[in-house]
């Protein structure tokens, strides 16, 4: 990563013109001829690309695909009729297997972490498996793929629910509630042991799981290479297309849809430059391509090798293709070091792409100059969301006064400084960046209830409605409604019934903290 520039914006209309001088700016300043693509947070600036690719002809436009993929998993979860993707027309849907398993399984969840007595003994439960079993989640409104690991946290804690419901303490405190309460847990155990239950959780984690980990490759701290993430991609659309005919609870159609939703997902980031690093990457370049893939690999090089002013690649179309001719004869035949123990030896396979290139393509240069930069590619926004959180804690609290070049100098002999030496402690454990968010916070501590022989028949009544009052309980099942719209979901917690103020997470030193709540007094 190498920090370029940043600017005040304020005041300034950010429109599509603005985004792409900005870009062709900081391309001019780092020798603009020599970048091959250039990754956008997200599709909020690809108005912005034609003007960009107008300009430099050989330049590619991505998005991190990481929204994109997320934004299907929620589709998929979702119970419309219709899904209302942007830039195409409405996809039939009317799938509600997904979303009624998810919902099912929150309303599970949220009864036992919405009463105090149930989520004491839940956690005893787990306590005493010594580390066998971890504690549930809940999903974040902010990432619809936390779905997904709250189902495969709900499926491995399945025997701490059973045990849990059939416990005498559990039985003893429930035969003491109020009715509602007792209708809510009698629904919880119809869940837990309907025949059909783990089935359906099992299809939810085996369809979107392999979605969630595309999510979570580009999420990394590391990021990933460009063919790599392409081939996780081509290997998930196919087990979609193919494979899923064979899993219960999905018919044909319903499989069907799932494809045609994921296509159109994929089609809005797909780029040629994605199927060029895929065809051109050590591990996947001796595999069989399709039609459509060769010829997504002759237009890019044919975008790379064209000059035009200001831009001179060294080489021509035919160069570059003839180039590839003779090397994957060469692949084929295993001519010189291209065999199972030198270049497709395990040991070289684990060197980065470029580096791969760099060892091994010198009779190809012009192929080789391509394969270095399309093999140094990667995906991911972390690190961008890295360096906007460092300039954040230069200029907080009283720095708050420091110009935008004392900034732009101090980020970068942060990041060249500092940075390095964090991220390899994180790699070591790396969370995932918004698993805080997944944590549910505890149940109001509960007031013991009068006896009968203690209190009048009204004074009951009112500590029930007050007992009420105070239930996070809530409507389950409206906990899903921000995944009604296309649109950024709103960043609130699904679930806060009661008055509760947000929780902060303190920051120093670019360093996670732990999550401090706010007192009540």
């Amino acid at each position: 990563m190498r920090f370029i520039k940043a600017i005040d914006a304020s005041g300034d209309t950010k429109d599509a013109n603005y985004q792409a001088k900005f870009v062709l700016d900081c391309m001019d300043e780092s020798g603009g001829s020599h970048l091959y693509t250039v990754l956008f947070f997200d599709g909020a600036c690809k108005a912005s690309f034609p003007i960009i690719e107008a300009k430099a002809k050989h330049l590619t436009c991505l998005i991190d695909c990481s929204h994109s993929i997320d934004r299907f998993v929620g589709n998929v979860c979702s119970n419309k009729p219709k899904i209302t993707i942007k830039g195409e027309d409405p996809l039939d849907w009317d799938v509600s297997y997904f979303h009624d398993t998810a919902v099912d399984v929150w309303y599970v969840i949220k009864a036992i972490y919405a009463q105090e007595r149930p989520l004491y003994l839940y956690r005893e439960i787990v306590k005493r498996s010594n580390g066998k079993y971890n504690e549930m989640r809940k999903f974040c409104v902010t990432r619809y793929c936390s779905q997904v690991f709250m189902m495969v946290r709900y499926k491995k804690n399945y025997p701490v629910l059973q045990e849990l419901l059939s416990s005498v303490a559990f039985k003893d405190w429930l035969g003491k509630q109020n009715k509602d309460i007792k209708a809510r847990f009698e629904r919880v155990a119809r869940i837990v042991n309907a025949q059909d239950h783990q089935e359906r959780v099992d299809t939810f984690i085996q369809v979107l799981g392999k979605a969630a980990e595309l999510v979570r490759l580009c999420d990394g701290m590391k990021g990933v290479y460009l063919g790599t993430l392409y081939e996780a991609v081509l290997s998930y659309e196919n087990s979609i297309g193919d494979d899923l005919k064979e899993i219960k609870g999905l018919d044909d159609e319903q499989r069907t849809r799932l494809h045609s939703l994921f296509c159109i997902r994929w089609k809005y980031f797909h780029k040629d430059v994605c199927t060029a690093a895929f065809m051109l990457h050590p591990a996947y370049l001796r595999e069989e391509f399709d039609d459509e893939q060769e010829k997504e690999l002759k237009r890019y090089f044919k975008q790379v090798a064209t000059t035009y002013d200001g831009y001179d690649p060294g080489f021509t179309y035919l160069d570059l293709k003839g180039e590839y001719t003779s090397f994957m004869n060469d692949v084929t035949a295993q001519r010189d070091d291209f065999t199972e123990d030198v270049a497709f030896s395990t040991k070289a396979l684990d060197k980065a792409p470029y580096e791969w290139w760099q060892m091994f393509g010198d009779d190809y240069p012009a192929l080789k100059k391509v394969g270095i930069k399309l093999g140094a590619c990667q995906i991911g926004s972390s690190k961008a969301e890295t360096d906007w959180s460092i300039r954040k804690w230069m200029t907080a609290g009283r720095y708050a006064a420091r110009g935008v070049k004392l900034v732009n100098a101090m980020s970068r002999l942060y990041h060249n400084l500092v940075l390095e030496n964090v991220l390899a402690q994180l790699e070591t454990d790396a969370p995932c960046v918004w698993d805080v968010d997944c944590a549910i916070p505890d149940p109001p501590k509960e007031t013991p209830r009068a006896t009968e022989g203690e209190v009048t028949a009204d004074v009951q009544r009112g500590q029930d409605e007050e007992e009420d009052d105070d239930d996070l309980f809530g409507d389950p099942a409206k906990d899903f409604d921000a995944y009604e719209s296309d649109e950024e979901p709103v960043a609130a917690p699904p679930v806060r019934a009661r008055e509760e103020e947000e929780e902060q997470v303190e920051q120093e030193e670019g360093r996670p903290r732990r999550r401090v709540r706010p007192r009540h007094g």
